[in-house]
């Protein structure tokens, strides 16, 4: 039967990558990670309430812009589509 190479290789690709990765330990080098920084949180700048004011109506102009441009391109294949099927319909029809 053909395949049983291509499962061989595959079995012994397996072995060898769960030996690389007993190698690793990446376990330990987390916990080494961890104690080194001592930090569990991610740490942001601190800005000013008018400055995340601008933020926040910057991201949602932003958004409804992107709206706004996924409702036109439905309206445009609609069209498009009414167009192509108005066009194939008045060539055929006797």
């Amino acid at each position: 039967m053909g395949g049983e190479g291509s499962m061989t290789w595959a079995i012994t690709s397996f072995k060898n990558n769960r030996a690389l990765l007993k190698k690793r330990k990446i376990r330990e080098l987390k916990d080494v990670l961890y104690e080194v920084s001592g930090k569990t949180a991610v740490e942001f700048r601190e800005i000013s309430p008018l400055e995340l004011q601008r933020v926040k109506a910057k991201i949602r102009c932003r958004a409804r812009r992107a709206v706004y441009y996924e409702i036109m391109a439905y309206v445009g294949g609609v069209v498009g589509a009414a167009l192509i099927i108005g066009f194939v319909w008045w060539i055929f029809t006797p």
